[in-house]
């Protein structure tokens, strides 16, 4: 049975989720987002803000921040629930899509598991009831920013992206915190990143369990500035 979603401090968030709203409202008391100095660091490796591409979207909290900042915002979230949400979290404008569909190393079919109390944690599984695509099969230009967060599945992402990175080299920010193995099984926690450095990319900088990588032509600054006020929470 579907729970009604909730609105929390301006924000959708599924019905039954605790660990979203107590984020939200912690920031609303203190002013403190973990996403925040994660996306401003990463934005000083940008040199440009055409493209950029949100991988694991779920409701919109990095797209809401990314259509202000960059010309266009293509994103991925494979959850009906969250995806119903994302639009609705979002300024207005037309320069974001979202495609409802998971990013694998192949094109087919997988299952997703759900964890109501905190729906972040919703990852993929053996199933057949979620379409899945690669990222190079939507041919993208121009993105010089992609962030991935899939709860494990990031290899399989980073695999069946492999010619868009190659051909637009982006900066990435993604998540690596091991649950590889707790939650999908496929790979040893670090693998995604090792896949990116055989491909030419570099470790930037890493901020709590996020990796920022970049090119070997990219020179990481000495000092990231990460208080100053780049952005404002939406």
């Amino acid at each position: 049975m579907q729970v009604e979603p909730q609105l929390c401090e301006g924000v959708w968030l599924p019905g039954g989720e605790v660990h979203f709203r107590e984020q939200l409202q912690k920031i609303a008391r203190d002013g403190h987002c973990a996403m925040y100095p994660v996306l401003a660091a990463a934005l000083q490796f940008t040199t440009k803000r055409r493209h950029a591409v949100d991988v694991g979207a779920h409701v919109g909290l990095w797209s809401r921040w990314l259509v202000g900042l960059f010309d266009y915002v293509d994103a991925f979230e494979p959850v009906q629930e969250h995806a119903d949400l994302f639009f609705k979290n979002l300024p207005p404008g037309d320069n974001c899509n979202l495609f409802e569909v998971a990013l694998g190393a192949h094109d087919g079919k997988v299952g997703m598991t759900h964890c109501r109390w905190d729906t972040g944690r919703a990852h993929v599984c053996d199933g057949n009831e979620t379409s899945m695509r690669t990222l190079d099969s939507f041919e993208f230009d121009d993105v010089d920013l992609i962030k991935i967060d899939v709860e494990g599945y990031e290899l399989a992402v980073v695999v069946g992206g492999t010619q868009t990175l190659k051909r637009n080299k982006p900066i990435v920010v993604i998540e690596q915190r091991g649950c590889e193995i707790t939650n999908f099984g496929e790979c040893e926690s670090g693998q995604a990143l090792a896949y990116l450095e055989s491909i030419g990319m570099r470790r930037l900088m890493k901020i709590g369990h996020d990796w920022i990588m970049g090119w070997h032509e990219i020179k990481p600054s000495s000092r990231v500035v990460i208080d100053e006020p780049i952005l404002d929470w939406p």
